[in-house]
């Protein structure tokens, strides 16, 4: 057992008990006891996984949810090879979660170590809807109390740009290299740090207010617009963005994206490696 503060939300975690995990949680680790808890996750592993729902709603990656008896289901299944690898039930506010996999190592060479912490992750991303919040798949930095959020297509470098940054610049911090949190508190949009950041363990237990966010393109020369269009910025986070299968929780995803639409700018920028590329973004959205 142990508790966890994310994005100022207070977890307990039961029944997690490996090394990876405990290392990846360690900044976000309480050292005492709080006097409230926010969510209690419980964790199970289990040889077999029976599930007997009807009318799921599949999606991709033999994903499929459930809604019934005010609880969220969600799981894993693969016709293939005739088995559930996870399932997560939740309360109608995710603030009670129950979540159980069965080992996959053979089939696709991830150990349980892993998974444990990585379906953590999922349960994130749906906790976050119900503390008006929302993850973003970003590289995130702060500089001078700014907030910038890097969106690119996997592979294409926003880690590398957010890497420039700290090459470049002083005082610069990676908030996270993949998952970070946006959650709008007393008005201010805030960044945090989450354990989740891909394949990295690139992460800082902080927060700073967003200041903007960047849709970064591949291109020889370097140069930022601005989108005034809101369908326009729709169009490039909406990719970017977890989407929930059930109406109620597509409608919390959609107020925050509508609210960050018209609070925080959004810039398209082409731009190659180089400390120019770094200047460009700095010299639009930092005036100081």
């Amino acid at each position: 057992m142990g508790y966890y503060k994310i994005a100022d939300i207070i977890f307990e975690i039961k029944n997690i008990n490996y090394d990876f995990f405990y290392k990846r949680m360690k900044e976000y680790e309480l050292d005492d006891t709080p006097a409230n808890v926010d969510v209690v996750i419980s964790y199970e592993e289990r040889d077999n996984i029976e599930v007997t729902h009807e009318n799921s709603i599949a999606l991709k990656n033999n994903r499929y949810w459930v809604y019934e008896n005010n609880e969220y289901i969600l799981y894993d299944y693969y016709e293939e090879f005739k088995k559930t690898y996870s399932y997560i039930k939740a309360n109608n506010n995710w603030s009670i979660v129950e979540c159980v996999i069965s080992d996959a190592t053979n089939e696709f060479d991830v150990p349980n170590e892993v998974r444990s912490f990585n379906i953590l992750s999922l349960v994130m991303q749906n906790v976050i809807l119900f503390h008006n919040g929302i993850v973003i798949h970003s590289s995130a930095i702060a500089y001078k109390n700014h907030g910038i959020a890097f969106f690119a297509p996997s592979g294409t470098g926003k880690s590398t740009h957010t890497r420039l940054w700290k090459q470049y610049y002083d005082g610069v911090e990676i908030i996270n290299d993949d998952s970070p949190v946006v959650r709008i508190i007393d008005g201010k949009h805030l960044m945090y740090g989450t354990p989740w950041s891909g394949k990295t363990d690139i992460n800082l237990n902080k927060s700073v207010e967003l200041s903007a966010i960047v849709f970064l393109r591949q291109a020889h020369e370097n140069s930022i617009t601005k989108i005034n269009n809101p369908i326009e910025a729709l169009q490039v986070i909406l990719p970017e963005i977890y989407k929930p299968a059930f109406e109620e929780m597509m409608s919390l995803n959609m107020n925050m994206l509508d609210n960050l639409l018209r609070n925080i700018p959004m810039y398209i920028m082409y731009c190659n490696i180089s400390k120019e590329a770094v200047d460009t973004v700095k010299n639009e959205i930092i005036k100081e």
